[in-house]
């Protein structure tokens, strides 16, 4: 290279695909004829995995609601023909807003917590994907279940088949230990979550990861139904 002339210099750039994100049109919020009760719980998808989740939380005594985007018969714990376009965490209310689409009408509705069993992540866009700790292509949640970033979100499905029964279980368990026993509840949250949290040695994957997942439901069931 001579004098004056410009040094040669490859440059490698690296583009980042725009993160997934959640439509921001303006929502009409208007309470639903429904109403649910204090304490009720959302069940979004009412597929294996909806209908295990919601008889086992009246089992337990947990009021819940489903949601089905799909027709359905009345006079039952679901919203038939109802698609949920939104689900948002309502501070000042301490809830959480289930809002839905059902023939041309917007509604919404207030949970102390939230269950989703409806297909996949892609299928997800009702919901801001730093809610479900969304790293690279999908949420990396504990337990299969559980997100980082709210303890009353919880996830069932779709690769969790074989434990579906006892999961359906933990869930009941779960938010009736956040009733009756928040503490004991935020704390088994905290623990199943630690990995997962900023200030520890971050993981990318489920800590229980290459465990026998009925082992793991069968310790956690185990430890909510043991609370004070």
């Amino acid at each position: 290279m001579s004098w004056g002339e410009c040094p040669k210099v490859s440059v490698m750039v690296t583009v980042h695909a725009p993160p997934r994100s959640v439509p921001t049109a303006p929502v009409l919020r208007r309470r639903s004829p429904l109403d649910p009760p204090p304490g009720s719980w959302a069940v979004v998808g009412v597929g294996a995995h909806g209908r295990e989740v919601l008889s086992a939380l009246d089992r337990s005594g947990i009021p819940a609601v489903g949601y089905e985007a799909a027709a359905g018969p009345e006079g039952s714990p679901v919203r038939w023909g109802h698609k949920v376009i939104a689900i948002e965490e309502i501070d000042d209310i301490d809830s959480l807003a289930v809002t839905s689409r059902a023939a041309g009408e917007i509604t919404t509705d207030y949970y102390s917590g939230v269950v989703i069993c409806v297909g996949a992540y892609d299928d997800w866009e009702f919901i801001d994907p730093e809610t479900l700790n969304v790293c690279a292509e999908g949420p990396v949640l504990a337990h299969r279940m559980f997100t980082p970033r709210h303890p009353a979100i919880i996830v069932s499905g779709p690769d969790s088949d074989p434990g579906l029964e006892h999961q359906a279980q933990l869930i009941a368990a779960f938010a009736g230990a956040l009733r009756d026993h928040p503490r004991t509840a935020l704390s088994f949250h905290r623990r199943a979550c630690a990995r997962l949290l900023p200030g520890w040695p971050r993981v990318t994957t489920d800590p229980a990861a290459g465990r026998d997942y009925e082992e793991v439901l069968a310790e956690d069931l185990a430890q909510l139904r043991g609370a004070p």
